[in-house]
């Protein structure tokens, strides 16, 4: 059985959230761009918010085809940011738009480069569809990897914040780690966007302690295509449990990418599900990757949700690349007493 999720604590200075349940003849408009496998679409379906999808977008295509196949009502689907503009299309009454460009650029894990890189600038064509009005929602939820902060010394987060803050929006950002709603553990920077003519975002409170739940609770029953049976392991003496709930138990041998090698302890917290392979774990002194539905599980997706005709890799890239449902649910609660 899982463990129950943790509540928020609300304090002296918070509005207490609006209840869910409250809003079952709101109905939003919504679209996202690099909407990966949707899991923005996935937290308002988990909370009982109808929507309208107006639009998603991204350019590859395995991630096109999940997203299509668990939002089928979906109006369109761009292939590229740049075919936003292209289409000749406005979107004047959007209620939310989420905003996820490509974080490879700025992750830890990769060389550290600054807004001025190709891939980077694919951080500002959404910007300019806002200031030229080809888009002008009510509230724009920016995510990426915290990194992006500090990245040439704040200077490229500082330029980048210069031109949101430019823009017909009230700016507000902040860190969260999933670890404390669920099994992941990653550290992503939200940024939310609210348009002068309404109400403030206010930031709900964080839940007081991490989530106690573990990679147990997700798992399966064996499945032996995941098992690393020909790959050699050593195990790790040190007991400690890191901050975040993490315990490495072991070590994968001769394995030169130091994230790949981990191996950790499945009573214990997930480490960070990345793009560039499944977490492992150790159980019944067996290696194994977790499987393609413990990933979703651990992001917070509900059991029904599709990824067909995709190998493990594959498959892992897109979670991966995706976001914690559960984090998406806690930013998106205060947004519907604004748009209520």
């Amino acid at each position: 059985m899982k463990n129950k999720k943790p509540e928020f604590q609300n304090s002296e200075n918070s509005e207490e959230l609006t209840a869910v349940n409250s809003c079952k003849n709101l109905r939003l408009k919504i679209a996202s761009i690099f909407s990966g496998i949707g899991a923005f679409e996935e937290a308002l379906h988990q909370m009982n918010i109808k929507t309208d999808i107006f639009f998603a977008c991204d350019w590859d295509n395995a991630a096109r085809d999940i997203f299509l196949l668990n939002n089928p009502l979906t109006r369109r689907f761009y292939s590229d940011v740049f075919t936003i503009r292209e289409s000749n299309q406005k979107y004047n009454d959007l209620d939310l738009l989420l905003l996820s460009p490509p974080c490879v650029e700025f992750s830890k894990i990769n060389y550290q480069r600054d807004l001025e890189s190709d891939t980077a600038n694919l951080v500002y064509e959404p910007l300019r569809l806002l200031e030229e009005g080809i888009l002008n929602p009510k509230i724009v939820l920016f995510e990426n990897v915290d990194n992006l902060l500090t990245i040439d010394n704040g200077n490229s987060f500082n330029a980048m914040m210069e031109v949101m803050k430019s823009l017909n929006y009230n700016i507000s950002y902040k860190i969260v780690n999933g670890n404390l709603f669920s099994a992941t553990n990653r550290n992503r920077l939200f940024i939310v966007m609210t348009r002068k003519d309404i109400k403030e975002y206010k930031w709900a409170p964080l839940p007081n302690k991490i989530d106690p739940g573990s990679i147990m609770d997700h798992l399966e029953a064996i499945n032996t295509s995941y098992l690393d049976v020909n790959k050699s392991f050593t195990r790790n003496d040190d007991s400690r449990v890191s901050k975040n709930g993490l315990k490495k138990i072991a070590k994968l041998d001769n394995m030169t990418f130091e994230q790949s090698a981990l191996i950790y302890d499945p009573n214990y917290k997930s480490c960070c599900i990345t793009a560039s392979d499944a977490p492992r774990i150790l159980i019944d002194d067996k290696v194994r990757k977790l499987s393609i539905k413990e990933q979703l599980s651990i992001m917070g997706f509900r059991k029904d949700f599709k990824i067909d005709n995709l190998s493990h890799n594959k498959a892992t890239e897109k979670i991966g690349n995706s976001i914690s449902v559960d984090v998406l649910k806690y930013l998106i609660e205060p947004m519907i007493d604004i748009l209520e």
